[in-house]
């Protein structure tokens, strides 16, 4: 299962080449000038911004100063073109664009590279990521990606889990269900009443405790 997800949440899946180009054209950390005078290419706009989005970030080349295509790769991985990555995702997270340009999104503040996920426990988040683990069926999994928007919350009746109130992302809550429920039945009435466990959410999205988030959750709600 964890396979399957990988393969389908890239947030470039929901985004057509069109698309992409657009994103990349627009956005300050492509400059089409600064790219063919730093690398003797001889490109209108449109070729130099192409030709890098399919061929020269594979080569190492940089789309403009603020951007460090090897830099970006070696710490963050992307498994598509390093900037839309950026665009489309690391910026949520905090990454760096590159070692020495902090341009990250509106109040951001530059990330520790070796530091785990964390997010705002508030109760005043309206959007919700949450599970729901009885007994020692499954494992908390901390998230991969963490959106900074949503809260996340576990329902469980594992004492570990419970004194410890928060467990890197995830909010600890106690089970919500009828008492009389067996451990199937129980999690289904979790996965099954969102509105009843959050009835101020804009919006919720179950995951069952062996499912990682390697992506952001706001990608599941595009029309």
């Amino acid at each position: 299962m964890k396979n399957f997800f990988t393969k389908i949440l890239p947030a470039s899946a929901f985004i057509n080449r069109q698309q992409a180009l657009h994103l990349l054209r627009t956005c300050p950390y492509f400059d089409a000038r600064w790219y063919n005078q730093t690398y003797h290419h001889n490109f209108t706009i449109s070729q130099a911004l192409n030709y890098w989005y399919t061929r020269g970030w594979r080569a190492g080349e940089n789309p403009s100063v603020y951007f460090d295509t090897n830099f970006y790769m070696t710490h963050y991985h992307p498994r598509y073109n390093p900037l839309l990555h950026f665009l489309l995702e690391g910026r949520y997270q905090c990454f760096y664009p590159s070692d020495h340009h902090f341009s990250l999104a509106p109040n951001c503040t530059p990330p520790n590279l070796t530091a785990q996920p964390t997010v705002n426990h508030s109760s005043s988040c309206n959007k919700i990521v949450y599970t729901c683990i009885t007994g020692q069926y499954d494992q908390l999994i901390s998230p991969t990606f963490v959106a900074p928007d949503w809260q996340y919350v576990c329902f469980t009746n594992n004492p570990d889990y419970l004194a410890q109130k928060n467990i890197g992302a995830w909010e600890i809550r106690p089970l919500q269900s009828p008492t009389n429920l067996n451990p199937t039945r129980t999690n289904r009435y979790h996965k099954l009443q969102p509105h009843v466990l959050f009835p101020d959410a804009s919006a919720t999205l179950y995951l069952d405790g062996n499912i990682d988030v390697l992506t952001g959750a706001r990608f599941f709600l595009k029309k």
